[in-house]
């Protein structure tokens, strides 16, 4: 199953301390594919860089965990553009927090998982 993850939901293990990789897999009940637009890892290295962002150790730290569990998957444009793009062409679900983008994904009948309550993850849409 492959789950692809944007900027935002890569800072939860930081911000929220919740172990996105556990968590996905135990809610859709199958081994994961975690995936990685490259414009959404661009976005996080940016933010990893910026010596201002009260984030940037928090980025950083992200990327870190991260580089042993995701693989970066090559796309030119736009960090939403290549979720729902890639979502569509690979299959999977999409794990976002941004409203507009799950909009957008749900219109296209793309499963979306975000966070709820400021502490647990849900799943909306069917996953085949």
């Amino acid at each position: 199953m492959n789950v692809l993850l944007d900027t935002n939901f890569l800072l939860l293990p930081v911000q929220r301390r919740i172990d996105i990789y556990e968590e996905i897999e135990r809610i859709v009940e199958r081994r994961v594919r975690f995936l990685v637009p490259e414009p959404v890892w661009e976005e996080l290295r940016r933010m990893a860089s910026d010596r201002r962002r009260e984030a940037s150790r928090g980025a950083a730290l992200c990327m870190e965990v991260a580089r042993g569990r995701v693989e970066i998957i090559p796309y030119k444009g736009e960090a939403d553009r290549s979720l729902l793009e890639l979502a569509k062409k690979l299959g999977g679900i999409v794990a976002t927090n941004d409203s507009e983008l799950r909009r957008k994904l749900s219109e296209e009948g793309i499963p979306v998982i975000c966070l709820r309550a400021g502490k647990r993850l849900v799943l909306f849409g069917e996953v085949v």
